[in-house]
């Protein structure tokens, strides 16, 4: 397995790590933001490349070789950063991303005492991670400023490693920069606020549904020109709101291929009095290309004054 570990994917090492430190696969989808199919998949590759393993073997094979003095020349690539320390808080090991995390200069890692510095970086004292990670693996969130005053979020998991007579030989800490992440979660609820406020107002109909084709939003302009009071339409399956989105058949098929291939696209509706708008569809995609709930749009001979 030594010369088929360097086949392996940053992302497959990754998987093969979170799941030594006894991440389910749900878990594992969660902390790296993809869909347990994606985790499945990469099962599947590495099998592929290592041999038929079960899940078990498979890790505990990556640990013993990643355990070699190889290991560095392992890490050393990765995107996310490895550090491990000894309870000491002696650094053995740190690759270039735990510098890039930290501003540090390539020597201010290895055979460093760390404590101080970590504490004053994230406000956590490393002697508590250490002590937390030595009876289990554990998940921190961390926020800190660099020396330019930007801030970084680092989702941090750490465990312990190789034990002896009952004692933990050293502790290993995952680093991923989540910064990006959270930048853009915050703009997307902004999104959905402001989008809120506009759907309100908008003289539009517009409506959410989700992957079971319910209906989970109606403006205040969809519900005026059906008729219908909000409890009659919002959590109902669209397939018995045909009075309210005609050709019901049509929506029904537009929707579930939006949900499925993420795609925009628009349809031919009808409104309650038999007069033609065109519909807009837009898939809300949350796990890759898979789409959570789709939104739609009408537009009204009045709103396109």
């Amino acid at each position: 397995m030594a010369n088929d570990e360097r086949v392996l994917s940053d992302r497959e090492r990754t998987v093969l790590l979170l799941a030594s430190e006894g991440l389910t696969d749900k878990e594992i989808a969660r902390s790296l933001n993809l869909s347990r199919r994606t985790i499945g998949t990469y099962w599947e590759r590495m099998r592929a490349k290592l041999g038929p393993f079960p899940r078990t073997q498979l890790v505990a094979k990556f640990l013993r070789h990643s355990g070699e003095p190889s290991y560095g020349g392992l890490f050393q690539a990765w995107e996310d950063g490895v550090w491990i320390l000894k309870p000491t808080g002696e650094t053995v090991y740190a690759n270039p991303r735990v510098a890039g995390l930290f501003d540090l200069g390539k020597d201010e890692t290895v055979g460093q005492d760390m404590r101080d510095r970590f504490e004053a970086a994230t406000g956590h004292k490393l002697d508590d991670v250490i002590e937390r990670a030595g009876r289990q693996a554990c998940k921190f969130e961390l926020r800190f400023e660099r020396k330019e005053g930007h801030p970084v979020y680092v989702e941090m998991r750490a465990s312990p490693l190789g034990e002896e007579k009952g004692r933990v030989q050293a502790v290993v800490l995952l680093l991923s920069d989540v910064t990006t992440l959270k930048l853009v979660t915050r703009t997307l609820d902004t999104c959905d606020a402001t989008l809120a406020f506009v759907s309100e107002v908008s003289c539009d109909l517009i409506a959410r549904f989700d992957a079971q084709l319910v209906c989970r939003t109606a403006n205040l302009s969809l519900l005026k020109v059906v008729g219908k009071p909000k409890e009659e339409v919002e959590g109902q399956p669209l397939e018995e709101l045909g009075e309210v989105f005609q050709p019901v058949v049509e929506w029904k098929a537009a929707i579930q291929a939006a949900l499925d291939d993420g795609l925009r696209s628009t349809i031919t509706a009808r409104l309650p009095d038999g007069s033609p708008a065109v519909t807009y569809l837009f898939p809300e995609p949350t796990e890759g290309f898979q789409a959570r709930t789709v939104m739609s749009l009408t537009r009204t001979p009045l709103a396109s004054v």
